[in-house]
């Protein structure tokens, strides 16, 4: 397929670029959906920044696509192997990578661009979820990918790379893992790229840990599946210290020491069928309300995380469900996936074996 931007962003020539690929298939009238799909259907902004990030990290796309493919399906499967995401953005289809980029392409080691921050008032009150993923999606594991080798006038054969945590990083597993393959000598003739999937493969299983799923208005909201948000929740966390008896005198007896204030506890009074919520008032060390009964406090305290947006729906009721995924990054907002993908080869982070 023809390419559609070079390094000066002009549209020339031949291209191994997966962004390209997909352009054409879902353009080319005799090759691809193109009397079915127009320009008009597809982001090109997207396509042409994603173009630069696979040029700049060189992961190529050298295949031969002969066989009838469903386009999203073959799009969508072979995409996170190319560090990319196949996304409808805005009602159009996009490839986007899929992970933080500086203005060259390269993988960014600068904080992550938040889009848009979300607190308790921009959430649809009772529509926060969290999923965490399951154990067995989340266990550590040895990595495997095929690539392509050959030379001219001579048949390609196959070889394969296998990568792993190290040291540390592998938290003392090595030779205990599984293994998982990655069958990638379709389009793959590189070792280096086969190398780079693998630790992004890995990387997503060590870090990622849930996604989270909530409403919110559509008023001033202008997101898109791969941008970044800021999630702002308060937490109650209990704490064994936080507990304490009011005796029929009101004097107070607790674990943690409390000064004259007020509280929100939640008390549970002899013989009640269920603990009810209130405030304490404690004057002169003594509970002026609150007499007879048992209660706990807490301390409520933010938490700010960023995620990933995967999807964003409009129900009936006109309200965005967005859906995102954790994306964990260290104090200063810069992606700890890019961090462990950009450390070298058979370093203290990476093994790396033919």
């Amino acid at each position: 397929p023809a390419s559609i931007l070079d390094g000066n962003g002009e549209k020339y020539g031949r291209s191994n670029l997966f962004s390209d690929l997909v352009w054409y298939l879902l353009t080319n009238d005799d090759a691809g959906a193109g009397d079915l799909i127009s320009t008009a259907m597809l982001d090109e902004e997207s396509f042409v920044e994603t173009s630069r990030f696979l040029a700049r990290n060189r992961i190529f796309c050298d295949t031969v696509v002969q066989d009838v493919v469903n386009i999203r399906e073959y799009a969508t499967s072979v995409a996170p192997l190319m560090l990319c995401n196949f996304v409808i953005k805005e009602g159009k289809f996009a490839v986007t990578p899929a992970l933080p980029v500086d203005s060259s392409g390269a993988l960014s080691l600068s904080p992550v661009p938040i889009t848009a921050q979300f607190t308790g008032g921009d959430i649809i009150e009772g529509s926060f979820e969290i999923d965490y993923l399951p154990n067995e999606d989340r266990a550590p594991f040895k990595a495997s990918a095929t690539y392509r080798t050959g030379e001219a006038r001579q048949l390609p054969e196959e070889d394969n790379v296998f990568v792993r945590y190290a040291g540390g990083a592998s938290n003392n597993l090595e030779g205990t893992v599984p293994l998982e393959e990655f069958p990638m000598a379709e389009w793959c003739t590189r070792k280096e790229q086969a190398v780079l999937a693998c630790k992004y493969m890995l990387a997503l299983r060590k870090h990622v840990t849930h996604t989270v799923k909530f409403l919110t208005s559509p008023e001033g909201l202008a997101l898109a599946p791969g941008d970044y948000i800021k999630i702002t929740t308060t937490a109650n966390p209990f704490s064994s210290t936080r507990l304490g008896t009011i005796n029929k005198d009101g004097k107070i007896k607790a674990l943690s020491p409390m000064e004259d204030g007020e509280y929100k506890v939640l008390i549970y009074r002899p013989g009640a069928d269920a603990p009810e919520r209130t405030v304490l008032t404690i004057e002169n060390g003594v509970s002026v309300d609150v007499l007879n009964a048992v209660f706990s406090w807490s301390s409520a305290t933010n938490t700010s995380s960023i995620y990933q947006v995967e999807m964003l729906t409009i129900g009936d009721d006109q309200l965005v469900e967005v859906v995102a995924s954790s994306f964990p990054c260290d104090e200063n907002g810069v992606s700890i996936i890019n961090q462990d993908i950009l450390q070298n080869n058979n370093s203290t982070m990476w093994a790396v074996s033919e």
